[in-house]
């Protein structure tokens, strides 16, 4: 009869239990989430910022001498500019 009477009890508590974990692992799913929403609008960015030169055209691209680059920036920082 005892044991009876404690079901409801042991019921209660263990309801009690995994409402606690699941609301705990509801947080971390929406801070999962959260984190992952404002990663992929990071990526959608950047490809957006990537895709015009990715899609353009070949005769679109300009030939470059990177060491004239190089020579120009140090030249430039030295106070020598062209």
């Amino acid at each position: 009869m005892r044991i009876i009477k404690s079901i409801p009890i042991l019921i209660h508590q263990t309801r009690k239990r995994e409402q606690n974990e699941s609301a705990s692992e509801y947080v971390r799913d929406l801070i999962r989430r959260d984190y992952q929403r404002i990663e992929e609008r990071k990526w959608s960015w950047f490809m957006d910022q990537l895709r015009p030169g990715m899609e353009a055209d070949e005769s679109e691209f300009v030939p470059f001498d990177p060491e004239g680059i190089i020579r120009a920036a140090k030249n430039e920082k030295a106070g020598n500019a062209p």
